[in-house]
């Protein structure tokens, strides 16, 4: 029988992560899309920098929060032409004067940094959603084994 309903909550969890993913994947796509035309590369000068609050959470002791490092930066694309933007870079350079910045060279006003094309390319959504899977398996696991004990 706990086999019936750990298997039945197995199921369940993976037709939830795969609904979500799908609905989630056209969005990803036309992202993907996007980063995959920035091929060219230059050395953006970091103009100003600054850190944000992400992921605020408030706690007995106050507020608990991560941090991310926004800068204004500049760079000079292919064509000559000098161009400015705004975006998420790597706290880990946060001394640094420049970042690497990718472009799309058909339009280089289309950008982003280095450290944000990384994350927008990789792996990070199916990692996740197998973190989620094995989290969501153990708490069935852990309901399962307190229903038996109480039998």
């Amino acid at each position: 029988m706990w086999t019936g309903i750990l298997i039945l909550s197995f199921v369940l969890m993976l037709i939830f992560i795969i609904g979500s993913s799908v609905k989630r994947s056209a969005s990803r796509k036309i992202e993907r899309e996007r980063y995959a035309k920035m091929t060219s590369v230059a050395d953006g000068k970091v103009l100003e920098r600054r850190m944000v609050k992400k992921n605020v959470r408030t706690t007995r002791e106050g507020e608990d929060y991560d941090l991310k490092c926004m800068i204004r930066y500049e760079f000079e694309a292919e064509d000559g032409r000098v161009y400015t933007n705004e975006g998420e870079g790597s706290g880990a350079i946060w001394k640094k004067d420049s970042q690497k910045i990718r472009y799309n060279p058909e339009d280089p006003s289309d950008n982003c940094t280095e450290y944000v094309y990384k994350n927008k390319m990789g792996i990070s959504d199916i990692i996740g959603g197998i973190s989620f899977l094995l989290i969501m398996t153990g708490i069935v696991l852990v309901i399962c084994l307190l229903f038996k004990s109480r039998l």
